[in-house]
């Protein structure tokens, strides 16, 4: 409701405008200012002209440069925090003898602003008679909707594959029922599985495959420990794993599952509310985040302008003081789909004050001082 009305008080300050520029049959502005912007929104541009003795209107453009803020989170193994550390410790040898990566137990990130720029017009009103300092401002920014990113710090991308190494195994054993791990794992000495115990590091038994399954079952997968849901996870679409065939066999030459069985429906719970959130490397064992918020934000603020030179009234410098409002509670989407400012909480260190921040904030402060230079 509050935002409707802001939208229409800067859509009404507009039309004010144009109809007092009709009504003079003024088509351009006695005189024109030049401004350079500084603050939160960034580094900017804007034209500033007067419409009526106590109204100007100005517009223009600002970018906000890249500032990196550094962050971690933890590797976790399975969905107990309390005996994840301890499993990591008996993993991380297996792992490392695997990718060849020294696997540590969390994951450097890197966040940053993301392009961001905006269009503005504002319209400012000078409400005292007899002081043309003060004024207030209302209209609207424009600009993209990406407006910040997390992602893996380089130094990390070693212990992220070799999660995804790992968690690739263990979807093999638990969900393909490979039939011919034990030879690939002990004959040919692929890997060393001693750290999954003493047992499994030199038999060549087949019928050991079912053991290793069990225990990497308890070990359960690994990721990068986020938080806990707020709310059970739906299954978006049907999820099939496949059965071998007479030949051992569980893909066809396209990679398709040759007897796919059916183990989860749409719609089926695949997190309960309370659940770790286990955020695991993509395709290219990164792990990302993207901040979104509205395209259109309408803003009301209210400022003070000065000349910047005693006795030259051509430069000026002014100080803005606002919000702006994102239209309600930004998203953080990673790339697996979920929603950090609704589906996760219990998210710790800084980046959950982070994401606290900005999950209360259903407005962002502004704050601008402006150096301006008459043009005519």
């Amino acid at each position: 409701m509050k935002a409707r009305f802001l939208i229409g008080l800067a859509v009404a300050a507009l039309v004010a405008v144009q109809a007092v520029a009709q009504s003079t049959k003024k088509y351009f502005p006695e005189r024109l200012d030049l401004s350079l912007t500084a603050g939160v929104p960034g580094l900017g541009l804007e034209l500033t002209a007067p419409v009526t003795s106590w109204m100007k209107v100005r517009t223009g453009f600002s970018y906000l440069p890249a500032i990196e803020v550094p962050m971690h989170f933890d590797v976790m193994v399975g969905n107990d925090p309390n005996t994840s550390h301890s499993k990591f410790n008996r993993l991380s040898g297996l792992l490392e003898g695997f990718t060849g990566q020294k696997v540590k137990d969390e994951v450097e990130m890197i966040g940053k602003p993301s392009n961001v720029w905006n269009w503005n017009v504002l319209v400012d009103f000078y409400p005292l008679k007899n002081n043309k300092h003060w004024h207030l401002s209302a209209g609207f920014y424009l600009g993209g909707r990406h407006i910040a990113k997390a992602y893996n710090a380089t130094e990390s991308m070693g212990a992220l594959m070799a999660v995804r190494a790992y968690n690739r195994m263990y979807d093999k054993l638990i969900n393909d029922q490979i039939e011919h791990v034990p030879e690939l794992l002990y004959e040919q000495k692929i890997i060393d599985l001693s750290a999954l115990g003493p047992e499994y590091a030199s038999s060549n038994d087949p019928a050991m495959l079912e053991a290793l399954q069990s225990r990497f079952k308890s070990v359960g997968r690994m990721g990068v420990h986020v938080g806990n849901y707020t709310h059970d996870i739906l299954y978006t679409e049907d999820v099939y794993v496949g059965e071998p065939d007479d030949e051992g066999d569980i893909y066809d030459a396209n990679g398709n599952l040759i007897n796919p069985v059916l183990v989860h429906k749409a719609g089926d719970v695949k997190y309960k509310a309370g659940d770790p959130y286990m955020l695991e490397p993509d395709d290219d064992g990164m792990v990302k985040a993207d901040m979104f918020v509205n395209a259109f934000k309408p803003y009301l603020g209210i400022g003070y302008e000065g000349c910047l030179v005693k006795g030259d009234d051509r430069w000026k410098v002014a100080f803005d003081a606002g919000v702006m409002f994102w239209g309600g509670t930004p998203s953080i989407a990673t790339h697996d789909g979920i929603n950090l400012t609704k589906d996760v909480d219990g998210i710790g260190g800084k980046v959950g004050d982070y994401i606290d921040a900005i999950g209360g904030m259903k407005v962002f402060p502004m704050l601008s001082i402006s150096i301006t230079r008459r043009l005519f």
